[in-house]
């Protein structure tokens, strides 16, 4: 369990769906999730994860709270990647291949926040440009599309037992609860009908796999 207002934030949220969150005793000798998520429909596991600003990004927000000028750039998804892997590890030990797992992220930091790009290639990889270069010099090189590229978090044979990814506004409300994005490559995935909740959005990715970017389709 990382950090009271993520743990706050989820608990509200599953009051707002209607389920019921029951915490997992810590176990001395492993990693553990955090909760089991009673749902009318289904039970699952959840780990929750705290996003606080890293020293950088705290430099940055403390210029902007002193109104002076500042510069950030980031790596798309690099926060989550991480989250992502030793999640994973948690769900893994209560849920066995036998439920569903969820990583709920409670993004503290005022500077690039996480958004549904971060997701995308923090789970699947980044965004590579294709081209193809002629062996004939006098030919010009072509852009050839889109693809996943390298930083992926989850894939066929790793990192399966985070069903789904779900990020938590900072400010959630009855029209924007939580937004979950499925991975496609779980273990167990969710059924999508347990998330088409007032408030709640979510969204998939059709292939992944098929060396072509895709964006998110809501379901």
């Amino acid at each position: 369990m990382s950090g009271d207002r993520a743990v706050q934030a989820f608990i509200q949220v599953c009051g707002a769906l209607g389920w019921e969150p029951t915490p997992i005793a810590e176990a001395p000798d492993e990693e553990t999730a955090d909760f089991t998520v009673t749902a009318p429909s289904l039970t699952f596991v959840t780990e929750v994860k705290q996003l606080n600003a890293n020293s950088e990004e705290a430099e940055q927000e403390a210029k902007l709270k002193a109104g002076e000028m500042g510069a950030y750039s980031k790596v798309p998804g690099d926060r989550l990647r991480p989250l992502i892997r030793k999640a994973n590890r948690q769900i893994k030990t209560i849920a066995q291949r036998r439920t569903p797992g969820l990583l709920a992220v409670y993004d503290t930091r005022l500077l690039a926040r996480l958004e549904s790009y971060d997701v995308l290639t923090a789970m699947y990889g980044l965004q590579t440009v294709v081209i193809e270069v002629h062996p004939d010099p006098a030919v010009p090189s072509r852009w050839a599309g889109d693809r996943f590229g390298g930083g992926r978090s989850v894939a066929p044979s790793y990192n399966r037992s985070v069903s789904a990814v779900a990020i938590i506004p900072q400010e959630p409300d009855p029209s924007d609860v939580m937004h979950v994005f499925h991975n496609r490559f779980a273990t167990v995935p969710f059924d999508p009908s347990i998330f088409k909740l007032p408030g709640l959005r979510q969204f998939k990715v059709r292939q992944a796999e098929t060396g072509v970017f895709e964006r998110w389709d809501e379901l």
